[in-house]
């Protein structure tokens, strides 16, 4: 779920850091992020009632959460199998003899047992293992790029599978504790705010001449003509994800955050064609329930008689 795309689906190689941003330039992108931050803390300081009025539209959506986001990881992880790559796109049998036949076949019955909501709680637990199976097909680093998949396989041992699924026809639905459900998708936000903030580290700060390649290929500097060189472009790109790393982890006007990666992956999605849409299907179901179901509240930043007034 990056800005410019998870550089590393279109670029061969294992993904090693050729150039690490200067000091000036991760300066100016912790300058960024706390900007940010101040900006975001404002916008949900302000806005909290129309925030709060939303989410009670929201509602009724938030009961398909758990069957979006089965149907959309089950769906990635098949396609991904089929097509003999391992979790993403980048990771594939031909390149990586770490990937196994074993592996895939695993990575294919989990997806298809979550499509079709059976034995969901298992699924559940294999997409976890197959996570951390991941160290036999890529670099370590790809733990924290991934999170999300620890995220998601939490909430849906937590939530069950949801509507449409054979588990509801048998009656093999988990029962939900007092405030499980707040929880699983608090769970989900951490582990997407951390797999933000690792890609904009290793994709972008840490490996700024990886990002590079990318530019040359697709000329994406939009602020080029305002006299932006590429790598300050991926300073900033870097930064904003930094920034929305952050603002998830810290549940800092979450469904706004959400909002805008969600639209930055239908103009990545349409600029770069099948390779971005099959990697980013998982992310449908994680953007919508995080979308649905995130509570507004005004941050803890705010002083209590400020927060008393909202």
């Amino acid at each position: 779920m990056t800005l410019i795309s998870h550089v590393k689906w279109f670029e061969s190689g294992d993904g090693v850091a050729t150039a690490l941003a200067s000091n000036a330039q991760l300066l100016a992108a912790l300058g960024v992020v706390i900007a940010g931050v101040v900006v975001f803390l404002l916008f949900e300081y302000f806005f909290i009632k129309q925030e709060k009025a939303l989410f009670a539209k929201l509602k009724p959506l938030s009961g398909y959460a758990p069957t979006v986001l089965r149907i959309s990881v089950g769906l990635a992880l098949t396609i991904f199998a089929a097509r003999g790559e391992f979790l993403a796109p980048n990771v594939v049998t031909a390149t990586n003899t770490g990937v196994s036949t074993g592996l895939l076949g695993l990575a294919f019955l989990v997806g298809a047992l979550l499509m079709m909501g059976l034995l969901t709680r298992a699924a559940s637990l294999g997409l976890l293992a197959l996570y951390f199976l991941q160290v036999f097909t890529s670099p370590a680093i790809s733990l924290l790029e991934h999170l999300e998949y620890v995220g998601t396989a939490i909430f849906l041992y937590v939530m069950g599978p949801g509507r449409y699924s054979v588990d509801e026809i048998f009656g093999a639905l988990p029962k939900l504790q007092k405030d499980s459900a707040k929880k699983a998708v608090m769970t989900l936000q951490f582990c997407v705010g951390t797999s933000l903030l690792a890609l904009g580290l290793t994709e972008k700060l840490f490996n700024m001449g990886l990002a590079q390649n990318f530019l040359a290929e697709y000329n994406w500097n939009f602020l080029s003509r305002f006299g932006l060189s590429d790598p300050w472009f991926i300073t900033f790109i870097g930064a904003c994800e930094l920034l929305f790393g952050v603002l998830l982890i810290l549940n800092i006007s979450s469904r706004l955050v959400i909002a805008i990666v969600g639209a930055t992956m239908f103009v990545t999605a349409a600029l770069l064609g099948a390779s971005e849409v099959v990697g980013h299907l998982f992310a449908i179901g994680v953007l919508f329930a995080i979308f649905t179901m995130v509570e507004p509240q005004i941050s803890d930043f705010f002083p209590k008689r400020l927060v008393s007034k909202k």
